[in-house]
């Protein structure tokens, strides 16, 4: 589960420096992520929702499957996403399926009305 998804539990707020370290082989998704019937469809990746600041993180062999704004570090961003990276393996994949407006894919940001 992301931290800070907005549907489940409450966006993040704070800051989160993961100071140049890597998330390694992280999967978010299933059907009910895909589907857009449950609180896991706005906003998958590392994070859910930021509105704090999210810097100095890394992901990689990664798989995130949603219904709309999927990303490696945040699906939504809201506030400052600085100095991390994002990278699938092979058979990875980042991938949102729903349909609606404002939606989004993307490496680092999925949606973005922040800075990144």
């Amino acid at each position: 589960m992301p931290i800070g998804q907005d549907g489940y539990g409450g966006a993040f707020y704070g800051t989160f420096d993961g100071g140049g370290h890597t998330v390694a082989n992280m999967i978010i998704g299933g059907d009910d992520y895909s589907s857009g019937s449950g609180s896991y469809s706005e906003g998958n990746g590392l994070f859910g929702t930021n509105y704090g600041t999210i810097k100095n993180v890394a992901v990689k062999n990664i798989e995130i499957t949603g219904y709309r704004r999927s990303a490696g570090i945040a699906g939504y961003n809201y506030g400052t996403v600085a100095f991390c990276s994002s990278s699938t393996s092979a058979t990875g994949r980042i991938y949102a399926n729903g349909g609606g407006s404002d939606r989004g894919t993307g490496g680092i940001v999925g949606t973005n009305y922040g800075l990144v």
